[in-house]
């Protein structure tokens, strides 16, 4: 069996099992065609855009995660234990699940939240609850990392900080 055929669109691939961890800029999707989008949806025989994506696509995303970068990430991290790398052929359910797994609300977020309802030249034809986990002995999904208290928290860059951050308080 190949990685295609046990990754679904809607599921993504933990290769290593975390331990578990208990704690002591705008995104305009209307007119706007990011390159992943032209990835699916470009046909390279005619050199166009179509309205449905080429299925001849065989699209990875993997996410080296062994060590990721928290504070002022991407452009001076701190570096911090993470422990995982993960696969999956949806990019949006990649970032929806290495998001909850650092401890960010997928939901604050307005690059993941969004690229869920994006109508022209959609993405995902999932929703964020559909995203299935593999290889997470007992999280199969989002919100089991949250209800099982299996995520890293990591600290948000100063713009974010009080923003992003999970809280089980604003999902009862």
């Amino acid at each position: 069996m190949t990685i295609h055929q046990i990754l679904s669109d809607h599921r993504v691939a933990v290769v290593r099992e975390l331990p578990q961890y208990r704690p002591t800029p705008p995104f305009n999707p209307s007119e706007q065609f990011p390159e992943n989008r032209a990835f699916f949806y470009y046909d390279r025989n005619e050199f166009s855009i179509k309205s449905d994506p080429s299925r001849s696509i065989r699209y990875m995303a993997i996410a080296d995660g062994l060590i990721g970068g928290e504070k002022e990430s991407p452009l001076s991290p701190t570096p911090k234990k993470f422990g995982f790398v993960m696969a999956a052929t949806n990019p949006v359910a990649l970032d929806a699940c290495i998001a909850s797994l650092i401890g960010f609300d997928i939901y604050c977020i307005p690059q993941i939240y969004k690229a869920f309802s994006i109508e022209k030249y959609p993405l995902v034809s999932f929703k964020p609850e559909e995203i299935e986990i593999l290889g997470l002995n007992s999280v199969k999904s989002i919100k089991d990392v949250f209800s099982k208290n299996m995520f890293v928290p990591f600290e948000p860059s100063c713009g974010w900080k009080g923003h992003i951050e999970y809280r089980a308080e604003e999902h009862k």
